[in-house]
């Protein structure tokens, strides 16, 4: 991991849609909401919007750039993108709609599982991962990949995994109904002190989202909040442990407190990693120490549940990138 443990980014979207890709931003103008230019400088497109959020202003695009035919290509080639503006009768080359940054969470692959041999294999024996579950940064590097490499994974590491997953059963024989297993979940299946119910897992879920969603926590970063995130987090799990679960016995309930134990799990992990990078690289924004680091060039192996933790691989900075063509 680039410091996130897993990839957690934001996108742009507008208001009123999910959909964050950003090929069609590239043909916008963004304004504040009194009608001015959005001021250009200060990094990046979705850098600038968040400063200007953290500002309290409200943003605004305006798909004016380029030419009508190019427009038409656009809406062809990205139709999943203007099916919002078309829901609400709105032309987005002609009228200004307001845009946000959404997170996108754990779904682009840069971070993931551990991958320890050809067949796809975790550090867990008879656990194989594949697509975005598994960390493909052997193939792409610190980038999500795009279409055609991460396509070209998911086939891969399905055949690969698939393959090592039932040579793993065959090697068991018949002692695959006979061998001993024993349950590991804690938080969210198996509390030490009893269930607390839904409205336990509600208040947790929203405590793990006060420590990742906003941009004036996870976007800009600095050490004093990385920590702060890190003692609420810890504190947090430290009731997971305790009460986390579906006193119940719903289904849909216990469901619900497994995700919300993942979710502490990995907001965890996160900031373990992105403790331990002292730079400003990717994603990762340090305000404290904005300069990109190339000693730090090398991936953040992190690890752990209970106790999360994060650190430098370094042998990843003597490994080539493998883009599949």
């Amino acid at each position: 991991s680039l410091g996130h443990g897993v990839l957690f980014s934001y996108g742009v979207a507008a208001e009123h849609a999910t959909i964050t890709k950003g090929l069609t931003f590239t043909f916008a103008s963004f304004f504040l909401e009194d009608g001015t230019p959005l001021p250009e400088g200060g990094g990046d497109r979705a850098t600038r919007i968040a400063r200007a959020m953290i500002a309290g202003h409200r943003i605004y695009a305006l798909m004016d750039k380029g030419v009508p035919e190019e427009h038409q290509w656009l809406i062809r080639g990205q139709p999943n993108c203007f099916l919002p503006f078309d829901r609400i009768g709105l032309d987005p080359f002609k009228q200004r709609f307001p845009v946000t940054l959404r997170s996108e969470g754990t779904v682009r692959g840069t971070g993931g599982l551990d991958i320890v041999s050809d067949d796809c294999a975790t550090t867990v024996p008879g656990l194989f991962a594949a697509g975005d579950a598994a960390s493909r940064e052997i193939l792409v590097g610190p980038v999500s990949g795009g279409g055609s490499p991460n396509a070209s994974w998911a086939i891969a590491s399905g055949t690969w995994s698939g393959r090592g997953a039932a040579s793993f059963a065959a090697q068991l024989g018949k002692r695959i109904h006979t061998r001993p297993v024993r349950a590991l979940g804690g938080a969210g299946l198996r509390p030490l002190k009893g269930a607390a119910g839904e409205g336990f897992t509600r208040e947790l879920t929203q405590a793990v989202q006060a420590e990742t969603l906003p941009l004036e926590v996870n976007y800009f970063r600095n050490a004093k909040r990385i920590a702060q995130s890190r003692s609420e987090l810890d504190a947090v799990w430290a009731a997971a442990r305790d009460h986390l679960g579906a006193a119940d016995n719903n289904a849909r309930h216990a469901v619900r407190a497994r995700e919300a134990a993942s979710m502490l799990a990995t907001a965890r992990l996160i900031w373990a990693s992105a403790d331990v990078r002292s730079e400003s690289r990717g994603l990762h924004r340090r305000s404290d120490l904005p300069a990109l680091d190339e000693s730090q060039t090398h991936r953040i192996h992190c690890q752990g549940v209970d106790a999360p933790v994060a650190t430098p691989d370094p042998l990843t900075a003597k490994v080539p990138c493998l883009m599949i063509e």
